[in-house]
């Protein structure tokens, strides 16, 4: 990871390296965002409210821990799907189908 850090082609420190790549970044896209550009808006908007991640954490509706909060949001989760969806299970819109 260390390497990858210095590599002239990486625009973030190694920590951010390593939590993009932990949440499910591909290694490319992990290592070119520069650090400004944010995965998800700092605003979530869900269910009609809108809060920060933060907020949405500690709220009664979210079944979820923090940091599961944040890599599903990462992912590009629905926030509703993302607050409610129980804990190792993926969201409900993308099981099965054609």
């Amino acid at each position: 990871m260390l390497a990858w850090s210095r590599d002239s082609r990486c625009r973030v420190s190694e920590g951010a390296l390593r939590k993009r790549l932990q949440i499910g970044w591909d290694s490319e896209r992990a290592l070119t965002t520069p650090r400004d550009q944010k995965s998800f808006p700092r605003a979530i908007t869900a269910f009609g409210e809108t809060m920060s991640l933060s907020a949405w954490a500690r709220a009664a509706r979210c079944m979820v821990p923090p940091m599961t909060l944040f890599n599903r949001l990462g992912r590009g989760w629905p926030p509703e799907e993302a607050l409610t969806t129980p804990p190792r299970q993926q969201p409900p819109s993308s099981a099965g189908g054609t």
